[in-house]
């Protein structure tokens, strides 16, 4: 988790995207499903189309996750938040995809990126580089619905138009 140690603040946001209140990282890893946060993440995408992954203990259970994820601090905006984020990044250009609410395991209203980079780059700014299909199998991946679930968009809705060579052709 970029930027966040134990003693970090936390905002609590409402439905509206209002910040409420305020938990610590240490307090929320106890019960994640009591607070609603909001997530900003960052799949790393390699030339071969695999998505780029790290060895992660932050959320229970999740022994596979993306290295570029953060959470809303309770004295900063989302831009802020954000900036962070894309400070830890490799240089890439993250480009939004969606925002999804998750209340299965956590309450967590996700900001989701996705950004190119070849595999070697990546290893430079990850201790342990992971790329999923090819070194880790789907069931690794279960176990973690948030990332499962964001690779299935990717897998579906992104991957396939990335390497489109697209030409405009005049007459």
């Amino acid at each position: 988790m970029i930027g966040l140690e134990d003693d970090s603040l936390l905002a609590l946001i409402n439905d509206n995207n209002d910040v409420v209140g305020s938990v610590s990282v240490s307090e929320y890893k106890k019960d994640p499903k009591k607070y609603k946060i909001f997530t900003i993440r960052v799949l790393l995408v390699s030339e071969e189309n695999e998505v780029i992954l790290s060895s992660s203990s932050f959320f229970e259970g999740s022994e596979y996750d993306t290295e570029y994820c953060t959470i809303l601090k309770y004295d900063e905006d989302y831009e802020t938040a954000l900036a962070r984020l894309c400070d830890a990044l490799p240089p890439v250009e993250p480009r939004f995809l969606f925002r999804y609410i998750n209340k299965d395991k956590y309450n967590v209203k996700v900001s989701l990126y996705y950004a190119r980079i070849k595999s070697e780059e990546a290893k430079k700014y990850q201790e342990r580089v992971i790329l999923y299909p090819s070194e880790i199998g789907t069931d690794d991946l279960i176990e973690n619905d948030i990332l499962f679930e964001e690779i299935g968009f990717l897998k579906t809705n992104v991957i396939p138009y990335l390497n489109l060579d697209i030409h405009n052709n005049k007459n």
